[in-house]
């Protein structure tokens, strides 16, 4: 949020916890992809946030999350939108991958790990 790409925060956040309300975003292994459409962002937006405890997520293996990577992107664009939420859901089906995240405090190290 920091980076100034959102341009109403409480509309953006409003509009991921709707999402959240109509069905969870949790999904296995701990991880979590809150995400929603929303006029407050012109391109695909992302963040990701690792908790240091588990958080119940309503996820569909039932197990609590760690790893949370929340998207925003435009009403007019689904494209960007769905191949973000894909490529991100083949990439978490690494154990190594979703390790390596929970075992670095290195923000930088954490992209690293998701660019690999």
């Amino acid at each position: 949020m920091k980076a100034g790409k959102v341009t109403d925060k409480v509309a953006a956040k409003e509009c991921v916890l709707d999402r959240e309300r109509k069905m969870s975003t949790g999904m296995k292994h701990g991880i979590a992809i809150p995400h929603g459409k929303t006029d407050t962002v012109s391109d695909l937006v992302a963040c990701i946030g690792i908790s240091d405890n588990a958080v119940d997520f309503d996820s569909l293996d039932q197990e609590p999350c760690r790893i949370f990577i929340m998207t925003l992107s435009p009403v007019n664009k689904t494209g960007p939108h769905l191949q973000f939420l894909a490529e991100v859901s083949l990439l978490f089906k690494s154990a190594d991958k979703r390790a390596q995240i929970l075992g670095t405090q290195d923000k930088a190290e954490v992209i690293k790990i998701l660019t690999e």
